[in-house]
């Protein structure tokens, strides 16, 4: 009842962000390839409206009045197409970046000293405890997370938008890990026989 309470309580913004982390927990896998393509274009032609307007500037000759809107449109687009490329290479950066660290502290973790005498996730620490084999364990975490770029981008997904929704419902880490663990079974089962290639998703039915 507590719980039920708890829902009721939600105003209209929390309900908003709770039903995006829903849909992030158990729809991420699908909605990745998609928010991706529309956040690199974006970001492009933000870039490339910004520029159209320093060019003339720079160039230190302004154009004639009838091209600044075929300037601004084309350099727009191009900017927009560009930046869907690109974010692509900045997300398997991101992949490989991720696992590097993730697999530099679980090395260090494992092998370094007891946690009781190390400033746990202290950066100093963690920086002292650094060998040619926890470089090694990150570059092969590295290696793993853009491979198998299905299995993080799932659990990213669902872990990210089971915080949320646990923030927004006031709820204790119990909750957190049941709904991270069904959005993960829910977005595999969703998903089965997909898979990620250079960062899109491929059906079974594209596979050549």
């Amino acid at each position: 009842m507590v719980f039920g309470e708890k829902i009721l309580a939600i105003d209209p913004t929390s309900a908003a962000i709770l039903a995006a982390a829903l849909l992030i927990c158990f729809f991420g896998f699908h909605l990745f390839s998609f928010s991706i393509r529309i956040i690199g274009f974006l970001l492009g032609t933000g870039t490339g409206y910004t520029l159209s307007g320093w060019l003339p500037a720079v160039a230190q000759k302004p154009f004639p009045p009838f091209w600044d809107p075929w300037v601004i449109v084309g350099m727009t687009l191009f900017f927009g197409i560009l930046g869907i490329a690109l974010i692509k290479t900045a997300l398997k950066a991101a992949l490989f970046v991720g696992g590097f660290l993730s697999g530099l502290l679980v090395f260090t973790l494992i092998t370094g000293p007891s946690l009781d005498e190390a400033q746990v996730y202290g950066v100093y620490w963690l920086v002292k405890q650094i060998s040619i084999w926890s470089i090694l364990a990150g570059v092969l975490f590295g290696a793993a997370f853009v491979f198998f770029e299905k299995g993080f981008i799932v659990l990213y997904t669902a872990a990210a938008g089971a915080y949320v929704a646990a923030i927004q419902l006031h709820a204790d880490s119990l909750l957190f890990v049941f709904m991270l663990v069904t959005g993960m079974v829910v977005q595999f089962w969703l998903s089965k026989g997909a898979y990620v290639k250079n960062l899109q998703i491929i059906s079974p039915a594209d596979r050549t």
